[in-house]
């Protein structure tokens, strides 16, 4: 398997955009965030159901298409989406994030909206490391142990380098285990990444 890194930069919504927008208060704007209430609660059905979520995002969220659901926090009653760009998801990245906020019926009240925008492949398509290759890393590393299962792995990319006008993403392989903790590791050196971003030797 082959893959580019690629390049976007923050998305300024535009009054046109926000003026399409239905049934929603807009709260703040500071034109690359954008934060809404809805007037009327939205209910979502199972928002874990792909088609259920999807067909909310694209109603209700500009460029709702683009989003993927990443994970439910029941303690704050969020639902948190990321990015996708080529069908893959843009991980953990603050630019292109959608966070939902839901009352005890489990209906949107209001959500923050990040996207990256002009996303293109700047780089020559490199060979991307197999998938055995990246748990092999964890295993090296101590972070795989005997008894421990990889319950899903899976191939997006990771912004090395946030909150800065313009963002490098970079393919990075997803591996869930024991479906609940979350590893990240770079899909041409085979790095790990941790949670702020940094490549880890």
């Amino acid at each position: 398997m082959t893959g580019g890194s690629s390049s976007g930069k923050s998305k300024i919504f535009t009054r046109d955009e926000i003026a399409k927008l239905k049934n929603q208060k807009i709260t703040a704007s500071d034109q690359s965030v954008l934060q809404a209430t809805f007037i009327h609660p939205v209910a979502i059905g199972d928002f874990e159901d792909a088609y259920s979520l999807n067909q909310f995002l694209q109603q209700n969220i500009i460029h709702g298409k683009d989003y993927a659901f990443w994970e439910y926090d029941n303690k704050s009653k969020t639902i948190t989406c990321y990015q996708k760009y080529n069908r893959r998801m843009i991980y953990k990245n603050s630019s292109g994030k959608l966070l939902l906020h839901l009352n005890e019926k489990n209906e949107v009240v209001s959500y923050e909206q990040t996207l990256l925008d002009d996303l293109e492949e700047y780089d020559k398509k490199q060979e991307i490391i197999p998938a055995i290759k990246a748990i092999e890393t964890l295993y090296k590393k101590d972070y795989l142990k005997p008894k421990d299962r990889v319950t899903k792995i899976e191939i997006g990319y990771y912004g090395l380098v946030q909150f800065t006008a313009s963002q490098v993403l970079t393919p990075t392989w997803h591996i869930v285990v024991n479906e609940k903790k979350d590893y990240f590791i770079h899909g041409f050196e085979g790095q790990i990444i941790n949670d702020k971003g940094n490549v880890l030797e």
